[in-house]
């Protein structure tokens, strides 16, 4: 997904939080604290595992990642033998996707299946490619079955997307230092190997009409629970009005906002809104002191998502500065600290 815009405001998404002031805490006590916060941050950071014990667990396989021009994660596949090609990792797709001019490109047919798909800007049926060979570095999988979409008219380097359907079967770590992929077997690692790790809490938000199984951490602004998509498939951030208008200074851009640009999303491109920044986001344990955001209507997921509610879409690039492991089955995602 891509998009061209125009940086217009900053909102804030820190919580409501009570200060103290200096004269109220003794200067022994202060003291006291920051040895206390030392101590605790050095035990944290002792008791998580390294990445590099992680990335060695039995059964774990290992292949090298980048990021794309779109700033996607990038794993070389290869599809029914030919030679290895990018697929871009998208915690969003619940089906793994091949775009549709490289499955022609290399001979693969559609079945008689389609299957109903929604995406940021567009719905509609897709046709289904079934029994494909995939190759993801040492490890083999029978994929029963891969969605076909159109190529979208702006793009990376990516011919399709790997989705949770490869994914729930590990816990896929992303070693930023290295950039290294490993899959480790869910049954062969559990929470006590990311002690000291930031974790953040996942929910499911699961839909059997669509098929659609999206993964969802929360922030709590202005006194609001607020659902945030972790969708890694998208290169932006995204935010409905209904989220941004709960800032003064938006509801005055929004009356006056032309709007321009295009975003480009799995299905379709539609108008673009406005692009702005969210200041102070966290998620679980982990915070950003700024992301840049995307202001748009989401209504096109209005059956897989809370979208008449304040929300928000986590793309690549909130999780691509960090190492990062992606536990979609245990619902958690887990940010080594810097």
């Amino acid at each position: 997904m891509t998009h061209a815009g125009t940086s217009y405001s900053s909102l804030n998404l820190r919580g409501e939080r009570g200060l103290l002031s200096w004269p109220q805490i003794s200067l022994t006590r202060i003291i006291w604290l920051c040895f206390a916060g030392f101590i605790l941050m050095g035990c944290a950071s002792f008791r998580g595992a390294p990445t590099a014990t992680i990335e060695q667990t039995p059964g774990a396989f290992s292949l090298p990642y980048r990021l794309s021009s779109a700033g996607r994660i990038l794993l070389d596949v290869s599809i029914d033998g030919e030679a290895a090609r990018p697929l871009a990792l998208d915690t969003g797709a619940t089906v793994s996707v091949l775009y549709g001019s490289y499955a022609e490109a290399i001979g693969l047919e559609v079945s008689g299946r389609t299957l109903f798909v929604r995406g940021l800007v567009g719905k509609g049926e897709r046709p289904v490619i079934e029994n494909v060979e995939m190759q993801l570095g040492a490890r083999a999988f029978a994929m029963d079955q891969m969605l076909m979409l159109d190529t979208p008219f702006i793009k990376d380097e990516a011919v399709g997307l790997l989705g949770a359907d490869v994914l729930g079967g590990y816990v896929a770590l992303f070693n930023r230092d290295t950039l290294t992929a490993s899959f480790i077997p869910r049954d062969n690692v559990t929470r006590e190997s990311f002690k000291g790790w930031n974790e953040i809490p996942l929910q499911i938000f699961d839909d059997a009409q669509t098929s659609s199984r999206l993964y969802f951490a929360h922030i709590n602004y202005r006194n609001q629970d607020v659902p945030v998509l972790v969708d890694t498939g998208s290169n932006l951030n995204f935010i409905n009005w209904k989220l941004a208008t709960l800032d003064r200074d938006v509801r005055r851009l929004e009356r006056k906002l032309i709007r321009q640009g295009t975003v480009q999303g799995a299905l379709d491109s539609t108008s673009a809104s406005t692009q702005t920044s969210f200041k102070d986001l966290t998620l679980g344990r982990q915070h950003w002191d700024e992301i840049t955001v995307v202001i748009m209507g989401l209504d096109a997921l209005e059956t897989v998502a809370p979208v008449d509610a304040p929300m928000m879409v986590a793309g690549a690039s909130v999780f691509t500065p960090h190492t990062i492991a992606f536990d979609l089955t245990g619902l958690a995602l887990y940010i080594r600290r810097s």
